[in-house]
């Protein structure tokens, strides 16, 4: 019978222990399973071997976009880099352009393009009486976008079997492949909704060893920064919400459910609605205040801070800096000829590669 007690008494200890020390923060505890909580500080990352330019090829595309018009950004990595080149307009309908290059060391191991239709214009009425069908045509961005990739890829005398490729894609509303020498490219042209490009080169993908910057921020670095404009933020185990007026921060950082990943910020918003279609102050301001936090750690944060204060209108603003993807997104209401800006919306996410 003792033996029996000191058994339940042994076990009663070891759940209490368990208990609290099952979510010990990693800075307690640096075997936590969960890896660094929300909380713990981030060290900025080093890179002994900084990813490549993409050798003659990543040199070549990087030039032909940027006299295409398109802002280009190089995110670098440990043994990769990514190039993020984006380009918006209005002609012949409001669009969105962009280009991901992915290099290895010296080589350029893909290329993506994506071109759409504007989302903040997609929805909005014609005007007489019938939408856009779904989505406006902007099939004359994507086939001169890909001419320009294409140009300066795919070697002079190997083009026209992928000029081939895009009249086929346009016509038939089809994906088509064209196998050159120095990788197989894929293309859909399409006039409705989005239009792609793909570059492939060997059997291996490859991957972008880097760490965006908005999970070197923390969930407490954001409220006390948001705190001294003002704002009020309520914080739930895996998502933060900070108001004040109008303006709403919503943040979340979801606990990992395997061993090892860090607790990180995977998404951050602030939004708020446009009184007389114009941006709400207090919106610009905490844009200027999330950008400063996320591009600020790797300094020189200047010229990003002044790009989201100034993002905010009636057509949708994109750009990359500090690994991270800057968004700032209208909501539109009326029709094609006569929008109206009733919201706006400012988002940060990880660089996508």
């Amino acid at each position: 019978m003792v033996g029996l007690v000191i058994v339940l008494v042994a076990a009663g200890a070891g759940a209490v222990w368990f208990g609290k020390n099952w979510h010990r923060s990693s800075t307690e505890d640096p075997g936590d399973y969960y890896g660094k909580q929300a909380d713990s500080p981030r060290d900025v990352p080093t890179y002994a071997e900084p990813g490549g330019t993409g050798g003659a090829m990543g040199t070549a595309l990087r030039a032909s976009l940027t006299s295409a018009g398109f802002s280009c950004t190089r995110t670098p990595g440990n043994r990769s880099a990514l190039l993020t080149c984006v380009q918006t307009g209005n002609d012949p309908a409001p669009f969105v352009a962009k280009v991901t290059m992915l290099t290895g060391r010296e080589e350029v191991v893909r290329v993506d393009a994506d071109v759409r239709p504007d989302p903040a214009w997609s929805k909005l009425d014609s005007g007489t009486g019938n939408n856009f069908g779904g989505e406006p045509d902007v099939s004359a961005v994507a086939y001169r976008t890909f001419t320009v990739l294409g140009l300066a890829a795919i070697p002079a005398g190997e083009r026209p079997e992928f000029d081939k490729a895009m009249r086929k894609s346009l016509s038939d509303k089809s994906r088509e492949t064209a196998q050159t020498s120095v990788a197989d490219v894929a293309v859909m042209v399409r006039t409705s909704g989005p239009s792609s490009f793909e570059l492939r080169r060997g059997e291996e993908s490859g991957d972008l060893d880097y760490t965006p910057g908005l999970s070197l921020i923390t969930p407490k670095e954001v409220s006390e920064a948001l705190g001294r404009q003002g704002m009020t933020c309520h914080r739930t185990e895996e998502s933060m919400t900070c108001t004040r007026g109008d303006v709403k921060v919503h943040l979340t950082f979801p606990r990992p459910r395997i061993k090892g990943p860090d607790q990180d910020i995977t998404a951050l918003t602030a939004s708020a609605p446009a009184a007389g279609g114009s941006v709400n102050p207090g919106l610009r301001d905490t844009a200027r205040t999330l950008t400063g936090l996320v591009v600020g750690k790797f300094g020189g944060a200047g010229p990003a801070r002044s790009w989201a204060a100034g993002c905010f209108g009636d057509r949708t603003a994109e750009t990359v800096v500090g690994a991270s993807t800057l968004l700032c997104t209208p909501q539109l209401t009326g029709t094609v000829d006569s929008p109206r800006v009733v919201s706006h919306e400012f988002t940060v996410r990880p660089v996508r590669d």
